[in-house]
């Protein structure tokens, strides 16, 4: 089948018309080479970052190391339930101790990006926390949730990884190394693609680094914000929240009678958050998850604080730090609940807090640090 006439004029060629017409691009890996060393892939990257569309990688999902380790998860969890059930259940003042580091090593977990050490972190999580089901007045199953969510977040990560490796396999850099099987065709896409090389390498790079690519990852990586892994989105914490909010409803009409209305409010805040990711795009999805990471960790090693002072202390001082998480928990929601629908491109705006808040918001914790100053401190917005 010669199609030479079809493709003659690229900008006119079918495949660029469906491309119009489609709201995201999805580019398939080839282990063997990258497919942006071909030419015609380069000019889908430039008609895609010309309109503006939103770039996707096919991925593998694992499903033999998703199986492991979820399974390895819950190992460490009977590990931990067959300790108390053969030694004794932790005392009210151990349980306490428990609750505070399983909070600690969530907000790592929340923090740290590195694979190795957030997997550590999962399995010894999940075994505190199972270890303290048996205290009566400590219910850990949302904790368990989390960490088994977020070893499933872990799998799917890597998979993603493996695939943009594949993008980078025999890619020299630059999409200018690009080849064509036939000449003609090599003329016409370079006549198109004119001046804007460097806007189709930018558009790559963030591709590979984000796992997507969209216009606001690609403005924001201009502007030399981190935008590694920011495109993935974690689920771990959304079902965090769902189970959360199950098991405080629960409590409150049960338990907290006095604090229900409280309680309800923070309920219902972390469910149209959860329910509202479902409505945002894809980069906005995931930049709100990244922001309720930061803000949990904080929110975490706050309540840790808040349990070691009502520890020991009277019925009254225990109600009152009750209160308080209550009401953190709902400034805390709600600001991140308003803040989920404004895009970063107009909190960078504001000046000294909002660059902060973003950079905040996409930098990854690391034990190697590899600028001095955040900008904030900068003066750049």
């Amino acid at each position: 089948l010669d199609i030479s006439e079809l493709i003659s004029d690229p900008r006119s060629s079918p495949f660029a018309k469906a491309l119009g017409s489609a709201s995201q691009i999805l580019v398939v890996p080839n282990r063997r080479s990258s497919v942006y060393t071909r030419l015609w892939c380069v000019y889908e990257a430039f008609l895609a970052q010309e309109k503006g569309k939103t770039i996707r990688t096919a991925v593998r999902q694992k499903w033999r190391g998703l199986a492991a380790s979820v399974a390895t998860v819950l190992v460490t969890c009977g590990i931990g339930i067959g300790g108390a059930a053969a030694f004794r259940p932790p005392t009210e003042k151990e349980g306490y101790v428990l609750a505070v580091a399983v909070w600690v090593l969530l907000a790592l977990s929340l923090l740290v990006r590195g694979s190795h050490l957030r997997r550590c972190i999962h399995w010894v999580g999940a075994g505190v926390a199972a270890y303290s089901l048996l205290q009566p007045d400590l219910h850990k199953l949302h904790d368990i949730a989390y960490f088994i969510a977020a070893e499933v977040d872990l799998v799917r990560l890597s998979a993603y990884k493996e695939a943009s490796r594949s993008l980078i396999n025999g890619f020299e850099g630059s999409v200018i190394h690009a080849k064509c099987s036939r000449p003609a065709d090599k003329d016409a896409i370079w006549k198109d693609i004119g001046s804007d090389v460097k806007k189709v390498d930018d558009t790559v790079d963030v591709l590979i680094q984000a796992k997507q690519s969209t216009p606001l990852w690609s403005h924001l990586a201009r502007l030399a914000y981190p935008v590694r892994d920011v495109g993935f989105t974690h689920w771990a914490l959304p079902v965090y929240t769902l189970v959360a909010a199950a098991y405080h409803g629960y409590e409150g009409f049960t338990d907290r009678v006095d604090e229900l209305h409280l309680i309800l409010l923070v309920v219902i805040v972390q469910a149209l958050w959860c329910m509202s990711l479902l409505c945002l795009h894809i980069d906005r999805r995931a930049f709100s998850v990244l922001l309720l990471e930061k803000a949990m960790a904080v929110y975490l090693f706050a309540h840790g604080v808040i349990i070691c002072m009502a520890a020991g202390k009277s019925e009254d001082m225990y109600a009152m730090t009750g209160l308080l998480r209550s009401i953190y928990s709902l400034s805390l929601g709600g600001f991140v609940f308003l803040l989920s629908g404004v895009s970063p491109l107009l909190v960078i705006r504001v000046p000294v807090i909002g660059p902060c808040l973003v950079e905040a918001t996409l930098r990854h914790l690391r034990f190697h640090y590899g600028r001095s100053l955040p900008r904030c401190f900068k003066g750049e917005q």
